[in-house]
Parts: C-alpha cells; structure tokens; sequence
C-alpha cells in the first residue's frame, strides 16, 4: 500500500488481518493494533512525512485551532456540529472536530466534557489496551486536569 501511494492514516483504514491470523488470540490487537502498526511500519520505511507537502510544516495544534474555530464558524457551531456527530455514533469524527474547539479554548466545559465523552465511547470500543487507556485517561484529564506531577495526556496551552 506504500507503493501505492496511501498514506499511513488511508493504510490503517484498508488493512485487514486474514481470518487464519484475525482469529488467533496472540495476534488480536489487545496491545498493539494493525491500524497502529501499520503506522509504525509506514513509518520505519518513509518516516513520518507522508509526502503532502500541506503536511511538511504544519502549525502547532494550539495555533492552528483558533484559525479551524473561527473558519467553522465559531465555537457554538462546533460545539453543535460536534454534538450531531456524537449523537450519529460517529465518535472519531466528534473527537477530531471538538479537538480543535478544546486546544482553542481550554476553559470551554461544554467542548471539553464532549470529547470526554467521545474519548469514553473510543476507549470503550478499543480492543488494544494501549488505545484504550490512551482515550480513558484523556477523557478523565479532560474532566479532573492533568496531574501535578508527571506528564498528561491532554496537554492544554
């Protein structure tokens, strides 16, 4: 699929296990996932460029948010479009659209507690525990901070 032209994101989304391998216990994805190691394996061979050169220099996420908001039409409008994602059963794309509302405002409870609760049905979907920690403790952060000491998962500047 390399040499095809997809990019990491499009390989994870066409790859499948062959049953022989999906319906084996040890190669499940309750660690890792093939979606993820295909990433990983994307990017051992090319590296983290994906070749778009719209990809080569992107903004940090706590600048290019604003500038998504304010092209989205406000916060009250992805706050709404979000809620109508969340409420269709399509919770990557609630999480992807209230991101940019959550790094543009922090203090935004409403965007916050809705990726929250986005993150909580991703981490409840994920088969990979790495996943699902990932997504359950950025919801919590979400709700209670980051803590003292230590890193966080959801970093808010």
């Amino acid at each position: 699929m390399l040499n095809q032209g997809l990019t990491p994101a499009e390989i994870g989304e066409e790859i499948e296990m062959p049953p022989s391998l999906a319906n084996t216990f040890a190669s499940r994805g309750y660690y890792g996932s093939a979606k993820h190691n295909a990433n990983a394996v994307y990017q051992a061979y090319l590296g983290w460029y994906d070749a778009n050169p719209a990809n080569l220099d992107t903004l940090p996420s706590s600048q290019s948010a604003h500038k998504y908001v304010e092209l989205m039409g406000g916060a009250d409008a992805v706050l709404i479009h979000g809620k109508t994602a969340f409420s269709a059963g399509e919770y990557r794309w609630a999480a992807e659209l209230i991101n940019y509302l959550v790094f543009a405002d922090g203090a935004n409870t409403s965007a916050k507690e809705l990726l929250a609760k986005s993150c909580d049905q991703l981490g409840y979907q994920a088969e990979s525990a790495a996943w699902r920690d990932a997504y359950l403790s950025a919801a919590f952060e979400l709700r209670h901070g980051t803590p003292d000491k230590g890193i966080g998962s959801y970093v808010l500047r």
